[in-house]
C-alpha cells in the first residue's frame, strides 16, 4: 500500500470533551489519503484513552507519539510533531477542538497541486477560511477572515515570515516548501546579525 501523501498533526491536552467530534470529522473526509500523528501533552481527562480507542477502531491510521515530559504549550507540542513528519509530502495542523468539513482535505490538496504546478521544491502554503462555532457547533461567525478583518492579500514571503493572517488549523504546507522556508529564514537571520555586527562593531 502506498504511503499517504499527507500527515495530519494533532496536539492534544485535556481535550477529551471535544476530541471525538474532531476525530469523527477527520474520518468523514472525502479524501482519505492521510495519516494522523497525535501527541498528548500530559492530559488527565481521558484524552489519551480516546486516541487509543480510535487507534483500535481505525488500524494503521493513527500513530501516537509524545514527549517524555510535558512540553508546556501547544506550540512546543506541534513542534515535536513537525519533527516527526519527514516521511510525508504535506503537513496539516489540527486543533483538538475543531471540526473539519468533509471537503477540507481534498480541496486543499487539489489547490496545493495546482499551486506547485510541477515545482514541489518551491515553498507552498495553501489555506482556507473557517467558520467560528460554539461548543454545540452552532454558527457564531460565518467567516473568520471577515469577522477578524484579516487580509488575504498578505502573501509575500517577508510578510508571512513576520506576521501571518493564516490560521494554522486551516493550512496545508508542503514539507519541501517548509524546509526551504526555514533555510531562507535562517539565512535572513544570519544577514541581520551580520548587519548588526557591522553597524555596532561587534566581532
Amino acid at each position: 500500500m502506498r504511503q499517504p501523501e499527507i500527515v495530519i498533526l494533532l496536539a492534544t491536552c485535556n481535550g477529551g470533551r471535544y476530541l471525538r467530534p474532531q476525530l469523527d470529522s477527520l474520518f468523514a473526509q472525502r479524501e482519505q489519503g492521510w495519516h494522523l500523528l497525535a501527541s498528548d501533552d500530559g492530559s488527565r481527562d481521558g484524552t489519551v484513552d480516546i486516541l487509543r480507542e480510535y487507534q483500535q477502531k481505525y488500524p494503521g491510521r493513527i500513530t501516537l507519539v509524545g514527549p517524555d515530559e510535558p512540553t508546556g504549550s501547544s506550540m512546543n507540542n506541534f513542534m515535536l510533531l513537525t519533527r516527526q513528519a519527514g516521511a510525508y509530502d504535506y503537513i496539516m495542523y489540527c486543533d483538538q477542538d475543531d471540526v473539519w468539513l468533509p471537503q477540507k482535505v481534498g480541496m486543499t490538496l487539489r489547490k496545493m497541486r495546482e499551486t506547485e504546478n510541477g515545482h514541489p521544491e518551491i515553498p507552498c502554503l495553501v489555506h482556507s477560511d473557517l467558520s467560528v462555532v460554539d461548543e454545540s457547533l452552532a454558527l457564531k461567525k460565518e467567516s473568520f477572515f471577515y469577522s477578524s478583518m484579516l487580509r488575504a492579500d498578505r502573501d509575500r514571503l517577508n510578510q508571512l515570515l513576520i506576521r501571518s493572517d493564516r490560521p494554522d488549523q486551516a493550512m496545508l504546507v508542503s514539507l519541501a516548501g517548509l524546509v526551504t522556508t526555514m533555510m531562507l529564514l535562517v539565512r535572513e537571520i544570519r544577514s541581520l546579525f551580520d548587519l548588526i555586527r557591522t553597524l555596532f562593531g561587534f566581532s
